[in-house]
């Protein structure tokens, strides 16, 4: 009796991204189904108004699904409306401006839902383009001492590995959930939600994902921002305690990183401290404010792996 393979789903929110929409569709349908059947690919155009979705009908193939939406709704509500539409036995969630970093990123992350019954939310390798310009390398430094610290907590089975650019989900857990519309870091909503209902993480390492990094300082204090607010927001949602346990880092060793790096990088490493401090700041004036708001168009560098 021949075994029937598993099917999967990759779906994403799409506002202007003709800048790299086609390359990361080349990238999803390089992906060799090993293992698995690639269904269906949607794209949610949250209000496109550049030449996204025309750039996606020009691919012309039949498990390429376009939503083309006129109005803008932000990511949770175009991310919930694929949960509820998509049947798959495995959804893959991803951003438009990444690019897979190999042909096999999908089956290295079904494989992770083979091997362990309990495990409903995987995660991937997510990885910072090499940077281009002052702005770009001290987020770059910076977030190299995030990434060590947190592929070794628990074998990187944490809230530290979960990002936006590459998350997969078994399909009963996924069809249970409905992002609410005021939380920033839907990433972290969805790892605290499968944590807190008693399902394992799972940290696929060879699951790599590219992403450009933000170009300016205005961009760059905009999303540091948002980062610090999300955690509040969270709070509407999750108890503190259980908030405190998931976010605790090691501070002894993420303080020995920030050395080694600052040895190696201190210019740029004393620009992000400062950086963060004032982000902080404007956190707390800006909570209120950044609930409920739309997806920003952050300018970021073409993604391309040389």
């Amino acid at each position: 009796m021949i075994k029937k393979l598993p099917t999967v789903t990759v779906g994403l929110a799409a506002y202007n991204e003709e800048t790299n929409i086609a390359d990361l569709l080349k990238s999803l349908l390089s992906q060799k189904e090993d293992g698995f059947i690639l269904k269906q690919i949607i794209i949610n155009s949250d209000g496109s108004t550049d030449n996204t979705v025309k750039i996606i009908r020009t691919f012309r193939k039949r498990k390429i699904k376009v939503i083309a939406n006129k109005d803008r709704r932000g990511q949770p509500y175009r991310m919930n409306q694929i949960y509820q539409i998509f049947d798959s036995d495995y959804l893959i969630q991803t951003d438009a401006d990444t690019l897979f970093g190999h042909e096999s990123v999908i089956k290295n992350l079904v494989e992770a839902f083979k091997s362990n019954k309990k495990v409903a939310m995987c995660g991937g390798n997510v990885i910072p383009l090499t940077p281009k310009n002052f702005i770009q390398k001290g987020v770059y430094y910076s977030t190299h001492i995030y990434k060590t610290f947190a592929d070794n907590i628990r074998d990187g089975n944490n809230i530290f590995t979960v990002h936006g650019p590459l998350m997969a989900f078994k399909k009963g857990f996924i069809k249970s959930i409905d992002l609410p519309t005021d939380v920033i870091a839907n990433d972290k909503y969805l790892y605290l939600t499968c944590v807190s209902k008693g399902y394992n993480f799972q940290y696929v390492k060879k699951a790599i994902v590219y992403y450009g990094l933000p170009l300016t300082l205005k961009d760059q204090i905009k999303q540091n921002t948002r980062f610090k607010v999300a955690k509040k927001l969270l709070a509407r949602y999750f108890s503190s305690e259980f908030l405190e346990k998931e976010y605790k880092r090691p501070q002894k060793t993420v303080l020995k990183l920030f050395i080694k790096e600052f040895i190696k990088h201190p210019t740029s490493i004393v620009y992000v401290f400062f950086i963060n401090r004032y982000c902080k700041i404007l956190a707390v004036r800006q909570e209120r404010k950044m609930a409920n708001i739309l997806w920003d168009k952050l300018e970021r560098t073409k993604v391309v792996i040389n």
